[in-house]
């Protein structure tokens, strides 16, 4: 038989216990209420990331500082995306950061929707366009991606014009006005591996030459990047630019499609 005073005191301490446990929870629930939503989470891979809503601003950069793309003659961008009819093309306000002139594994995002059916219909490089032949062709450094007709031509480069490595992919014909087309370019200093996914699977890859094992991508004459103008050449018909985003990795078939299915929300 137990005293009936020291079951009392254990059904004492017990609600205190309860109570105690109760009002930890309700503090803590009322206190992630009062604080809003946790913030977003960003990839620590992430360097340089716009998406196109309702400025020119990018969204994101790897060191805190602002950036806002420039345009000639560009359109105010609206539900998404900013538009834009050559031969005008958009630029940063400054310089490239140098953290994206990366030499190591990377990989670069592009989603966009194109008015145009044929000739180029899609353009992101780092050669200035409007310029001689000699500085936007001769002496391009970095990379050109562009949509021709039917074939994205990625390119980077080991000096004045001296591919390093490049692919073509060719993605067929149909209207590109309607829903957002989307490219992934990875690429692996290892080996030199380039990769080209379009709309969330495998379009193409590549590796350089023999000989380029100890050759790496050349920024040397990159001061900027550039949407939708190479040298003369631009989409005749309007090109409707969502986002840009560049990683210092490659980026993995699973992560592809993410971003692809993102895209079509």
């Amino acid at each position: 038989m137990y005293n009936s005073a020291y079951r009392q005191d254990i059904q004492s301490t017990m609600s205190n216990l309860t109570l105690d446990h109760a009002r930890k929870l309700i503090n803590g629930i009322r206190a992630t209420f009062l604080s809003g939503p946790p913030p977003p989470q960003v990839d620590p891979n992430l360097l340089f990331d716009v998406n196109f809503d309702s400025s020119l601003d990018v969204d994101y950069t790897i060191d805190g500082n602002p950036l806002a793309f420039e345009g000639v003659s560009v359109s105010t961008p609206d539900d998404g995306f900013v538009s834009i009819t050559g031969p005008n093309y958009l630029k940063l306000t400054t310089a490239l950061p140098e953290y994206m002139k990366n030499t190591g594994d990377q990989s670069w995002v592009a989603n966009w929707r194109s008015e145009s059916t044929g000739g180029n219909r899609f353009v992101i490089q780092t050669s200035e366009p409007n310029q001689s032949l000699e500085l936007s062709v001769n002496q391009r450094t970095g990379f050109n991606f562009t949509l021709n007709s039917t074939n994205l031509l990625i390119t980077l480069y080991k000096g004045y014009n001296s591919t390093l490595v490049t692919l073509v992919g060719s993605i067929g014909q149909f209207d590109m006005s309607v829903n957002i087309s989307s490219i992934v370019v990875t690429y692996k200093r290892e080996g030199h591996i380039l990769k080209l996914y379009f709309n969330g699977a495998l379009l193409a890859e590549s590796s350089a030459p023999a000989g380029n094992e100890a050759n790496v991508i050349d920024w040397s004459t990159v001061n900027n990047i550039y949407a939708n103008r190479f040298y003369t050449y631009s989409p005749s018909a309007p090109t409707h630019y969502d986002k840009i985003s560049v990683y210092d990795k490659v980026l993995t078939l699973e992560e592809v499609e993410d971003i692809y299915n993102a895209s079509q929300l």
